[in-house]
């Protein structure tokens, strides 16, 4: 979702498929605060038989980040080049529990979540 219209109806959408007293878990993106412009990062595999490189870069256009992969996968057999884009809006704390809120939903929020971005929680009226 890159926008925030685009957020709150994901929401919505979500909650539709819950009963009353039904939960929702969302593990948000980066927010606009934490996100680092220019950000580099490289992931590598090194077996025996496979070798992986992923390089990436991060950018942001406005409240948009954009995510450029770049993969050099290697095997016995062949070697394989691809690239792959990602854009994921940048959306605040307050913007996520509005959107919950809009769909019907009370949320809970928790700042570390499963990997230290945060975790909301909405349960369904």
């Amino acid at each position: 979702m890159t926008t925030l219209r685009k957020l709150q109806r994901a929401i919505r959408n979500m909650s539709l498929h819950l009963k009353p007293g039904g939960v929702l878990i969302v593990e948000p993106w980066i927010s606009p605060r934490n996100f680092i412009k220019g950000n580099i990062h490289a992931t590598f595999v090194n077996e025996p038989q496979l070798k992986i490189a992923r390089i990436g870069r991060s950018i942001a256009r406005g409240r948009v980040s954009i995510l450029d992969f770049q993969y050099l996968v290697a095997s016995p057999r062949r070697t394989q080049y691809f690239t792959e884009g990602e854009e994921f809006g940048l959306f605040t704390h307050s913007e996520y529990v509005n959107a919950f809120r809009l769909a019907g939903l009370k949320a809970k929020s928790y700042d570390k979540g499963l990997i230290g971005r945060g975790l909301y929680v909405g349960i369904k009226s």
